[in-house]
């Protein structure tokens, strides 16, 4: 095992999410910061939460890649957040913090989904750059959703799973 810590280039060894993207970069979600490694060059790059609340109990958990290569940001005590085109300097944020934001999904049309305090189901359309409640608060309190390859968007949470045909 070779280890990364923060006396060879993390910002902060309590890590929340990983995510390799497909130019070969480690996405790292540490308490209160967001760092990519090139793991070909070992060069490091950094950028503090500017939405993250408190240090401690309030960071990132999810880390997910659209078809349009941007990176979202979600979890907890922390608002939603795009990359655009994974450009760590370019994160932006939406007009209404969503926070407790989740298990990211996109479907063959680009929508993304995503859940939000394990209750309700959000879809970010790209086109209209714009978040809407699909479902909200349904017995089935989504926790987690994804996407099978005819398009139908799937929700676990406490009350089992469901389908939907977001077409």
């Amino acid at each position: 095992l070779a280890y990364k810590s923060n006396k060879n280039g993390l910002q902060n060894n309590l890590i929340k999410a990983l995510h390799a993207d497909k130019e070969g970069h480690l996405w790292i979600e540490s308490i209160s910061w967001l760092s990519k490694l090139d793991t070909e060059k070992e060069i490091w790059s950094h950028r503090h939460h500017p939405m993250a609340i408190f240090e401690g109990d309030y960071f990132y958990h999810h880390i997910f890649e659209d078809s349009k290569n941007n990176l979202w940001l979600g979890g907890r005590g922390t608002a939603l957040t795009k990359v655009p085109n994974k450009n760590l300097y370019s994160m932006s944020f939406f007009e209404r913090p969503l926070f407790e934001a989740s298990s990211f999904t996109e479907t063959p049309d680009g929508n993304l989904y995503f859940t939000y305090y394990n209750q309700i189901l959000m879809q970010y359309n790209p086109l209209k750059d714009s978040i809407e409640i699909i479902l909200d608060k349904t017995a089935i309190s989504p926790i987690t959703s994804t996407c099978d390859k005819n398009g139908n968007l799937w929700l676990g949470g406490e009350g089992g799973i469901a389908i939907i045909n977001p077409r």
